[in-house]
């Protein structure tokens, strides 16, 4: 995700974006995996908490190819009202 592509879409819509850092398993993280209905903590994982709605995230699994994908579900949950996209990864 860290691409030109999802550098201007972020930027040019007021995003802010948030990495969890899951590389030793500190417990705040791994529980919040759980909270965000991760019950496998499989990474790396996506939650996107569009304003408006910050207690029902949007949440995506797996890898991604390119950044196509991830800015069509921002541009779905309305980037433009400053989506909030939170990542958390091994």
């Amino acid at each position: 995700m860290n691409v030109q592509a999802m550098k201007d879409f972020v930027e040019a819509h007021g995003i802010v974006m948030m990495k969890a850092d899951n590389t030793n398993y500190p417990p705040d993280i791994q529980e919040l995996l759980l909270k965000l209905g991760n019950k496998t903590r499989q990474l790396p994982f996506y939650a996107i908490f569009p304003a408006g709605r910050a207690n029902k995230p949007v949440v995506m699994f797996g890898l991604f190819t390119g950044p196509g994908a991830f800015i069509d579900k921002l541009k779905e949950l309305g980037a433009a009202s400053n989506a909030m996209a939170v990542s958390a990864s091994k």
